[in-house]
């Protein structure tokens, strides 16, 4: 029957989506924020000044972490131009201008961006998730805001009620 293939094709696709975890909160996060990043045929360069940019505009950088997943086609070396920038990443510095952590994961398994980002959303190690396109810049202090959009729970009558997901406005630089 139809519903039967409905059920086989679910069954089948189910481990490919992701299951966020309940915050209960008892739950100890590393960071506050992850920042995924999926990147396809990407030049390193480009990489670099979206995440200069995403870390310029940070009010808290050191609680970070950046999830970068390589889907492939991106320069040869990629980690190692990545990892090399003394602005881009520290292991334990408290330093302001410093990424809590970038982590660097191949991803090989095909399947278009969601399973890339599913992919990324299981190495994070952050209480919030935040996907960035390779080739967007982030507003001055997006990580507060992102907090504060994320954490606000409001009383509505007898029940609260929790936001779970925001979005920035969006603008297209036609400049050359």
């Amino acid at each position: 029957s139809t519903q039967d293939g409905l059920v086989h094709k679910l069954q089948r696709l189910w481990p490919q989506l992701l299951q966020l975890p309940t915050d209960d909160g008892n739950r100890n996060y590393s960071y506050e924020i992850t920042l995924i990043v999926p990147v396809y045929r990407e030049l390193a360069e480009d990489i670099q000044r979206t995440l200069r940019h995403a870390l310029r505009n940070s009010k808290a950088p050191g609680q970070v972490q950046v999830v970068l997943v390589d889907a492939g086609g991106c320069c040869p070396g990629l980690s190692d131009i990545l990892l090399s920038q003394d602005n881009n990443h520290s292991t334990s510095s408290k330093d302001s201008m410093s990424w809590g952590r970038l982590d660097i994961v191949l991803y090989e398994d095909g399947g278009g961006r969601g399973s890339t980002l599913n992919f990324g959303a299981k190495h994070a190690t952050g209480r919030l998730l935040t996907f960035l396109h390779s080739d967007t810049l982030l507003p001055q202090g997006w990580d507060t805001m992102v907090r504060q959009a994320l954490d606000n729970h409001r009383q509505d009558g007898r029940t609260t009620v929790t936001t779970s997901a925001c979005a920035f406005s969006m603008g297209v630089d036609l400049s050359p």
